[in-house]
């Protein structure tokens, strides 16, 4: 790190590529990207050494990951903006997604991000980092709408640009430059399983043993069919709308393990296949209902 505990170079003679692949010249700043995923990387040996039961360890990483963020904050938060660098290539969405960002600043950071989304016309202008972290945290903020539109954008910088009728592989970059069969934007996968079929990890259960659905059931969308193969067996996420506009719901829990399903709160009542109420808790201002091992069928009204 330099004098201002910034990560300036990667390593002796490394690159310090930052963000790599923005759709124009990258200018979000390397140290920027670079020093969040240092708190990130901090932030989780932290949380490992706490659950490894070794206090010192997680002493030591907690104050390193503190003194990160001090750092991080000093160097590159506008108040006058309430913005990271200029808000721009994902220099909010690091800060959002890593928990850079001070409580008290959030919601103003978050509503920052959406503003500079509107005035992009809801296209990417992230990288190979930045982009599947801007679908993480536009979901996490229940904006899957807004995903879900940025994802669907033919034309440049789009994914309906890269995958037109013409082309069936992904690109190392949005304008086609260089190869035209590389992986790395294909992360934005995550978010069709966490976001969409809402598929995710309970961190405080090792090897999905107890999980989290929670599907964002998206306006423009008719239906949702996932699973995923844990370590215990077939996680299963379906969801299909009716007419009426009720969600007809299929989900599965491997044997041996549980799952919490997260519903927002003006879903007002859930019955199962018999027609019986499901009796859910609210949590944080949503509708969670506790599910162990099998295969349910239920309606959301």
């Amino acid at each position: 790190t330099d004098k201002d505990g910034l990560v300036t170079r990667e390593e002796p003679d490394g690159w310090c590529l930052g963000d790599w692949c923005t759709p124009t010249n990258v200018e979000v700043p390397a140290p920027l990207v670079n020093t969040a995923y240092f708190y990130y990387c901090a932030d989780i040996m932290a949380k490992v050494a706490k659950t490894l039961g070794r206090n010192d360890d997680n002493l030591r990483f907690s104050e390193l990951a503190k003194g990160i963020k001090v750092n991080f904050n000093n160097a590159y938060y506008n108040p006058s903006k309430q913005s990271y660098w200029e808000g721009r290539q994902g220099a909010d969405v690091f800060a959002l997604a890593f928990g850079l960002v001070p409580e008290e600043n959030y919601h103003a950071v978050f509503g920052s991000l959406l503003t500079h989304l509107k005035n992009i016309n809801y296209h990417f202008d992230t990288g190979i980092l930045g982009t599947p972290l801007l679908l993480k945290v536009l979901s996490q903020n229940d904006r899957d709408d807004i995903a879900y539109q940025i994802m669907n954008q033919k034309d440049f910088p789009g994914f309906g640009y890269l995958l037109d009728n013409k082309n069936s592989t992904l690109w190392e970059s949005w304008n086609g430059d260089g190869s035209r069969c590389h992986p790395m934007f294909g992360s934005v996968v995550e978010w069709f399983y966490a976001g969409i079929a809402g598929i995710k990890v309970d961190p405080a259960h090792a090897g999905m043993k107890h999980f989290v659905i929670e599907p964002k059931f998206i306006s423009d969308l008719s239906y949702c069919k996932s699973s995923y193969n844990s370590l215990y067996g077939k996680i299963r996420s379906e969801w299909k709308r009716s007419p009426d506009g009720n969600l007809q719901i299929l989900i599965e829990v491997p044997e041996n393990t549980s799952a919490t399903y997260v519903l927002p709160l003006n879903k007002l009542q859930i019955k199962d296949d018999l027609g019986e109420n499901v009796v859910g808790t609210e949590v944080k201002g949503k509708r969670q209902v506790q599910f162990k091992s099998g295969v349910y069928r239920f309606e959301v009204l």
